[in-house]
């Protein structure tokens, strides 16, 4: 046998036109893929919000217990490592803090700050409407059982990879 001329005729044969239609095909696939994933959009808005409520929470309340600071002068933003800026300057998030007696529904305090229309807002639907979280908490003050409830929005609509 003659090996030589087996890998010319082997070497000839190694460009066929569907070698270029799979590297064609390949070339496509990894396009389309590349562009699902950066071209996918993201909508933190709810999680934002949770995380928001949940950060609020714990800084209140420790094991179901309000803390006492709350009702003399509680400054939320500083307590809870919060930046106020974010709150009033761009507009895009909302907290509510309302504590009442579970007994007569009373409010014992209301603390709100970022953007107020979202209180309105977050009973609307649409894309660009702010997406809100409400959570309640049974506490107690002193002895006296109390609901914590607290009212987080984003509008931080977030965008592509």
């Amino acid at each position: 046998m003659n090996f030589k001329k087996m890998n010319k005729k082997a070497q000839e044969e190694w460009l066929t036109p569907w070698m270029f239609v799979v590297w064609l095909v390949i070339g496509i696939a990894i396009v389309i893929a590349v562009s699902v994933f950066y071209l996918s959009f993201i909508d933190s808005r709810d999680y934002e919000a949770k995380i928001l409520g949940d950060k609020i929470i714990s800084c209140i309340s420790d094991s179901g217990k309000i803390n006492p600071e709350f009702f003399q002068e509680f400054d939320v933003y500083s307590r809870c490592g919060l930046e106020k800026e974010i709150f009033s300057s761009k507009g895009l998030f909302y907290f509510k803090v309302s504590i009442y007696d579970v007994n007569d529904k009373n409010y014992a305090k209301s603390i709100s700050g970022g953007n107020l229309d979202f209180e309105v807002n977050c009973g609307l639907t649409g894309d660009s409407m702010p997406k809100c979280q409400e959570n309640k908490v049974l506490v107690s003050y002193e002895g006296r059982p109390y609901i914590l409830e607290v009212l987080t929005g984003s509008n931080q609509i977030g965008g592509k990879l």
